[in-house]
């Protein structure tokens, strides 16, 4: 199973799963009654319901959240604590499975484990608000025409549709219209971006990384600004300097060179998180400096302290 497929897939479901499970005896349930509690059959005529919330246990499992031996549904030990504390802390548990080394590490084009989404998130975090995909097709700026521009024609992986290492159109982040809904909502959900009052899809990780700030800094209380990119990238690899950007630019038609300017993305995390006071921007006139989007320049950057 891929992220981005089956289009049922949802966070919010994968967070009531395993709150579910964190509030059963021992964290653990059979499969028929898990369905039956959080889905139940009278819900919905056709019982579809039931087979979406199916989906995301697989994923659950899968994502490396549950196992499943025999019918017997168990929350793995690392994810107890996250579930029983609150939605948020479950969220940040299951963007730290996503980015797992061991869950991407399949080749371009494959669908298996979660490099679909980190592809498409690492491609679309490198576009600014003006210039990212709007749609999937159709319109000024749409998923299917950029991914052609950076990656080639969409092309074919192999003739069996079943085959877990392909869906038959490799070689493309988001392979079609039910894939780009699936993303916008993750992508959401994970803190990797935002939805403007006119539905576009804002690349803006902010609210991911103000939740790792500790684990950015590592103790330290300033970084230097090239520093502070690459912990970044190493708590992130869908951001600069990040191993999972550099695969995905890696098979880009022409490697982007840039200007030496961050992108808008990771600019919005320092200009948001200055202002909200988390950290301080300092620009020294005797150090290496890093360039925004918007050609302004910081030097270092302060973890400040919050009340």
């Amino acid at each position: 199973m891929a992220l981005l497929n089956p289009p049922a897939l949802r966070v919010s479901v994968l967070v009531i799963i395993t709150g579910h499970l964190a509030a059963c005896r021992g964290q653990r349930e059979r499969r028929e009654r898990l369905l039956d509690v959080v889905a139940p059959a009278g819900l919905s005529k056709d019982g579809k319901h039931q087979d979406d919330v199916a989906f995301n246990l697989t994923c659950a499992r899968e994502l490396g959240l549950v196992t499943n031996e025999g019918g017997d549904i168990r929350l793995v030990p690392e994810a107890r604590k996250p579930a029983g504390d609150s939605a948020e802390a479950m969220v940040s548990h299951i963007r730290r499975r996503v980015l797992a080394p061991e869950l991407n590490t399949a080749d371009w084009g494959s669908q298996k484990g979660a490099r679909d989404l980190t592809n498409a998130l690492a491609w679309f975090l490198q576009f600014p608000a003006s210039a990212a995909p709007t749609g999937y097709e159709g319109g000024k700026r749409n998923a299917a025409e950029l991914q052609t521009a950076d990656f080639g024609r969409r092309h074919s992986a192999g003739s069996d549709a079943d085959d877990e290492e392909s869906d038959g159109t490799a070689g493309w982040p988001i392979a079609n219209n039910e894939r780009w809904g699936t993303f916008r909502r993750w992508a959401c959900s994970l803190g990797f971006c935002w939805l403007s009052p006119s539905g576009d899809l804002i690349p803006d990780p902010t609210r991911a990384v103000r939740d790792v700030l500790a684990d950015v800094f590592e103790g330290a209380k300033v970084l230097d600004g090239p520093a502070f990119v690459h912990a970044l990238g190493r708590c992130f690899p869908v951001m600069e300097t990040g191993e999972y950007r550099d695969f995905v630019n890696a098979h880009r038609v022409d490697p982007p060179e840039g200007d030496g300017r961050l992108s808008f993305a990771t600019s919005e995390v320092l200009k948001r998180l200055g202002s909200e006071g988390r950290i301080r921007l300092e620009d020294h006139a005797d150090a290496e400096k890093l360039t925004l989007s918007d050609g302004t320049t910081v030097s270092h950057i302060s973890l400040e302290a919050m009340s």
